[in-house]
């Protein structure tokens, strides 16, 4: 089911995807209709959204979300079902936002594509998407081992080889002659959605790790680099909607700086943890 729901979105428009991955679920589930989305949702007219579907009228953007959320969708198809939608309704009326849900959707097409790569037996994603994105700096996105190697020379050469043949297994670069350039075919983002839990953690702790190393910048590199730390008493229900809000500023920013053609490579990281609860310290004195 869900290898046909990301060919659906991949292949389709927001409100034809929307209409085929409701037909796909009541083949799951014969009660799942337009009329039992359109009670759920709160619409008075039960024909309004064969309306939207047969081009008669245009869906509200206010009942986008209610309606993705009937269909159960993972993270990442949600998210991008919810912006192709979007761009087919009224809050796209402006070319300014109209260009950053072309952004957010180029973003989240490529990581629902990344979703199609093995990935089970990587030992080392960080490097894996060093040395992938690294390519990209250089003339028609390819270069040789060795010219990687000069520009990565803070990772030793084993693993930068160890990528390289991980990248090629899987297609994710073709290599000639010695020359490893990027297939675009198959090219695709890092985001944070991207990871399972186990590589989402290795990936993390290595760039906490890189970060560090990066601190001292701020004394020299003041206006290229971004280092923000504050502490805050909160409400937890707060701070649980905070959490999702950041989610989504973060892969906004991604989208509005991700470029084909860079001359820069940027870690952009985002950390948000409670350090003390009322809750655990009432526990621990129970205890």
């Amino acid at each position: 089911m869900v290898s046909v729901t990301k060919s659906v979105l991949l292949s389709h428009s927001g409100i034809e995807s929307l209409e085929k991955i409701i037909a796909l679920r009541k083949t799951e589930k014969p009660s799942f209709s337009k009329n039992y989305i359109s009670k759920r949702i709160g619409l008075k007219s039960r024909g309004y959204l064969t309306d939207v579907f047969k081009g008669r009228k245009k869906l509200s953007a206010r009942y986008v979300g209610p309606i993705i959320e009937t269909l159960s969708l993972d993270t990442t198809e949600a998210t991008l079902l919810e912006k192709k939608i979007l761009l087919e309704t009224e809050f796209a009326k402006s070319e300014k936002v109209r260009d950053q849900l072309d952004r957010e959707i180029k973003i989240l097409t490529k990581t629902l594509k990344y979703h199609e790569i093995n990935m089970d037996d990587m030992r080392d994603i960080f490097t894996f998407s060093l040395v992938y994105l690294s390519l990209f700096l250089f003339p028609e996105h390819q270069a040789s081992e060795r010219e990687l190697m000069a520009i990565l020379k803070d990772v030793p050469a084993q693993r930068i080889q160890s990528a390289l043949r991980c990248l090629h297994q899987r297609e994710l670069v073709t290599k000639a002659d010695g020359i490893y350039k990027i297939n675009h075919k198959k090219d695709f983002s890092f985001l944070f959605t991207n990871f399972s839990q186990q590589h989402e953690i290795k990936h993390l702790q290595s760039a906490i790790d890189e970060s560090r190393s990066k601190v001292p910048d701020i004394a020299k590199k003041r206006d290229e680099v971004l280092f923000l730390s504050s502490l805050l008493t909160v409400k937890k229900q707060s701070y649980m909607e905070a959490i999702d809000k950041l989610k989504d500023t973060f892969r906004t920013v991604h989208s509005e700086l991700e470029d084909d053609e860079p001359d820069t490579l940027v870690r952009l990281n985002l950390q948000m943890y409670p350090v003390i609860s009322k809750e655990k310290e009432r526990c621990l004195h129970e205890a």
